[in-house]
């Protein structure tokens, strides 16, 4: 074969390569052009989904509280309906291979796991709760009459511990992502979707708890007595001010009544000790520790405070109690808030507004003699608990002020029974 023959093959075969690269390039360029229109198209659909999803979750909770089973029943269908579709869409070979591509990868995995966990809420968390909705509100753990049912809290527990269950699960999944490491676009949704889920997850353990704790705590089983301790800011304590201020509840078959109302000139301080103090204790805290019901206080483990005043009211008063219930001044102000006014006598009342005036200061002002002082706090104490008790309050208001009381150590509760009092420290 000539030179130039053999040139001549070369120059074709060089050209026809080229051509079939420029070809394969063409296709690959389609292809890719082709699945990242059809991933954009999933990722919109997914995004419309979870929105709607958002959406829903929002006014399911709402008809939940309100106890409106039909209309909740109906929005967890379409929830349910939009949290699958997020699911599937987001389940295929392209958001898997998605998943794999470097600083892509976890953005693609996070919408994933968003989806994955909202239709699993959808699916086994909300369910029980719905199906029960006309119970499961705030209502059921407020008293009415005076009395709680506690066959209603024993009948939603195992629902309540579903769904408790399932969120938790969600949380420990959603917990994985790391929203600030996302695109822009994405962080702000999937760390509200977190913080959705926090909160979702906090409230159904705290039910959780509540369903578990408060037949026992509310006799069920046997008559239970609980000393209420009244700290009064106006001087510092470790746990908030003296409980110059207290009285004894009664529990019995979920029906709450106040019993004996009592002073420091009721409980004088003991020569001796109620209990012996620690070796830490005696290093840092004063005898009157665990001699004067003032300063019992005076550490600020509140448990070891309840030990402590219930061996007082024990040795001192000869009532047993099965635990320890602290509230102050500020705390009773937000429970009035879901009470509304509570008359005191004529022309005189305690409302959200007064109620820290009045009972730090004008007290000690219009009254020199600490009776008449301790007759005042007696009076507003058993008022604004038979008020709460009677049902009439606002139950949403009273116990979103009792959350709020205890996320600032203002209520506290210690219970004498151990495996209660286990569950009690978890919240």
């Amino acid at each position: 074969m000539s030179v130039a023959s053999q040139s001549s093959r070369r120059r074709h075969r060089r050209w026809y390569q080229k051509i079939t690269r420029g070809q394969v390039g063409a296709a690959l360029s389609a292809v890719v052009i082709v699945v990242a229109i059809v991933f954009l198209w999933e990722a919109y659909r997914a995004n419309s989904a979870l929105r709607l999803a958002a959406n829903q979750t929002q006014i399911l909770q709402d008809q939940i509280v309100a106890g409106d089973n039909g209309s909740a029943t109906r929005t967890l269908k379409g929830l349910q309906a939009s949290a699958h579709r997020a699911k599937v869409t987001t389940d295929g070979p392209l958001w898997n291979i998605g998943s794999k591509i470097p600083f892509l990868g976890k953005n693609v995995t996070a919408v994933q796991t968003v989806s994955d966990v909202i239709d699993n809420i959808a699916t086994d968390a909300l369910p029980p709760i719905v199906t029960l909705s006309r119970q499961i509100n705030l209502n059921t753990y407020s008293p009415h009459d005076g009395k709680v049912d506690l066959n209603a809290l024993q009948k939603i527990a195992p629902s309540v511990a579903k769904a408790a269950g399932a969120l938790q699960r969600a949380q420990t999944k959603m917990d994985r992502i790391n929203s600030d490491s996302l695109l822009v676009p994405l962080r702000s949704p999937v760390a509200l979707i977190q913080s959705k889920v926090d909160g979702a997850q906090s409230a159904a353990n705290s039910s959780n708890i509540a369903a578990k704790l408060l037949p026992a705590m509310l006799g069920a089983k046997s008559t239970r007595h609980y000393l209420l301790l009244i700290q009064n800011n106006a001087e510092v304590r470790s746990t908030g001010g003296i409980s110059g201020s207290y009285a004894i509840l009664k529990a019995k078959q979920g029906k709450l009544s106040m019993g004996f109302q009592g002073s420091i000139q009721d409980l004088k301080p003991f020569a001796k000790p109620v209990v012996p103090r620690t070796k830490e204790e005696q290093g840092i805290f004063p005898p009157t520790l665990v001699t004067d019901i003032r300063d019992a206080n005076s550490t600020p483990d509140f448990p070891r405070t309840g030990q402590i005043t219930a061996a007082m009211v024990a040795k001192g008063l000869k009532q047993h109690v099965d635990g320890v219930i602290s509230v102050d001044p500020v705390a009773m102000s937000y429970i009035l808030a879901g009470t509304g006014p509570v008359i005191l006598k004529k022309g005189v009342a305690i409302d959200q507004t007064n109620a820290v005036q009045l009972l730090l200061n004008t007290v000690y002002r219009f009254y020199q003699n600490p009776t008449v002082q301790d007759d005042v706090f007696k009076l507003v104490a058993r008022k604004v608990f038979n008020e709460v008790k009677s049902g009439r309050a606002d139950s949403r208001s009273v116990i979103s002020g009792m959350v709020q009381a205890a996320n600032q150590n203002r209520l506290l509760i210690w219970s004498a029974h151990a495996n209660e009092q286990k569950l009690i420290a978890t919240t």
